[in-house]
């Protein structure tokens, strides 16, 4: 389903996330991510590595490299707010220029 958002280079798809599974080939108990609380925090670095060690096809990060990705995609898309609400203004600038042009 396409719509019609900036300028049709928006592709959207609503559907159900088991139809969603299914169509990706997913199994069931398909995971993206798994969550580890440490009791000793403090080596969460030394368990990140013994994660990546041992399970090779896997990316172990520890929450302050996470939060920071978080943090940059938050902070990408509040620059795309802003450059949008700077194209607003501008034309709503150009407007009153218009017809402040077309007064004279």
């Amino acid at each position: 389903m396409e719509s019609s958002a900036a300028g049709g280079l928006n592709n959207l798809l609503i559907t159900h996330y088991e139809t969603l599974r299914e169509m990706l080939g997913l199994k069931e108990r398909y995971a993206s991510f798994i969550i580890v609380k440490l009791s000793e925090p403090e080596r969460a670095e030394e368990v990140e590595a013994w994660i990546e060690a041992k399970y090779p096809d896997f990316e172990a990060k520890t929450v302050e490299e996470a939060a920071e990705i978080l943090i940059n995609a938050v902070r990408e898309g509040v620059s795309f707010i802003n450059l949008v609400g700077y194209a607003g203004m501008i034309a709503s600038a150009l407007a009153v220029i218009t017809v402040l042009t077309m007064m004279v």
